[in-house]
């Protein structure tokens, strides 16, 4: 793990509402839905870890938020078209929206209060380790498999375990819900292959081993940072831990801003290189038994849920029995 205060706790749910220019769609009814805005941000140089991470509430508690985020950050003197911590942090940005360098670390700093302040924002994260990554994609390159664009990016798996540790808090902590949707931005053409391929191997995987839990994963739902509050909360939360991953801060506020984040406690996975490891040796196996490769983003999401609990050996023991016995069937 990442850090100490990132579990795995067993369990799953569901959550989240449509949202418009502030918080969240009208209510769906009597049915209890839970909603996750979450971000994502990598290192500058590529040797670093990802992370897609974000908060989860009761669809019925954005709204609220959303109001105070509008009111304290946005709308008080001076106003910003919205919160963006790499352009309020841009001596350009700022002077392109009329705003100082202090009064932008004054928008942060009230976002940071406001965000520890409420006590229902549930943190999570999902994360890897970028260079592990890199090396796991060279290996089925190697191998002959096609990676096509857009879906070997590290926002894919980092989705992935992101919303396996939320759906499985929810479950456990929160027997009420009956829904969970995801909002995630909208960036990069990523979002297409996390609302389609990601989020069916996922409910096809809990269809197979938890069917009740399949029932939660809502609808994953693209929208833009600039026009919802909540998605800019996550950034705020991404890019403070970014800084504790790189060890990095310009000042002694945005390192107490981290502690407070961490403090707090975050349910969250990281897939280490063992487990990316296991990946690799289980999209492989299963290639082998369907006789060709295969390069469909599906694949590798149910492998990933798959091995949170599966043992390494299994795996590793299977591929190797079969290729020894593909080897003794090899013609002299």
């Amino acid at each position: 793990m990442l850090w100490q205060v990132l579990q795995m706790q067993p369990g799953l749910a569901e959550a989240l509402t449509r949202s418009l220019s502030c918080g969240a769609w009208p209510l769906e009814g009597r049915v209890s839905v839970y909603v996750s805005y979450s971000d994502e941000t990598g290192s500058a140089d590529g040797k670093g870890h990802f992370l897609v991470a974000g908060y989860g509430a009761s669809e019925k508690e954005w709204p609220e938020f959303a109001q105070q985020w509008s009111e304290q950050i946005i709308q008080s003197t001076p106003r910003i078209p919205y919160l963006h911590m790499v352009e309020i942090r841009s001596r350009a940005w700022r002077e392109k929206i009329g705003i100082t360098k202090d009064e932008a670390d004054e928008k942060v700093r009230r976002a940071v209060k406001l965000i520890l302040s409420t006590a229902f924002l549930e943190p999570y994260i999902g994360t890897l380790n970028e260079v592990d990554y890199a090396a796991l994609k060279k290996f089925f390159l190697k191998k002959g498999y096609s990676i096509p664009r857009h879906q070997g990016v590290a926002d894919i798996p980092c989705f992935f375990t992101y919303a396996f540790s939320l759906i499985h808090n929810v479950a456990v902590n929160k027997p009420n819900v009956r829904r969970i949707n995801f909002v995630i931005s909208n960036k990069q053409n990523v979002e297409k292959y996390i609302q389609r391929d990601v989020r069916e191997a996922m409910i096809a995987y809990f269809e197979n081993t938890s069917p009740h839990l399949a029932t939660l994963f809502g609808d994953v739902i693209p929208l833009s940072m600039v026009d919802h509050m909540p998605l800019q909360a996550a950034d705020v939360l991404c890019w403070h831990l970014q800084r504790k991953i790189l060890s990095v801060y310009t000042n002694e506020e945005e390192k107490e801003n981290v502690a407070a984040f961490i403090n707090k406690g975050i349910c969250g996975l990281e897939l280490t290189n063992q487990m990316l490891n296991e990946i690799s040796a289980a999209i492989l196996l299963k290639a082998k038994r369907e006789e060709k490769h295969g390069s469909d983003a599906d694949v590798f999401a149910s492998t990933v849920s798959r091995l949170l609990r599966v043992p390494k050996s299994e795996v590793m023991e299977a591929m190797e029995k079969q290729d020894k016995s593909l080897k003794r069937k090899k013609p002299k």
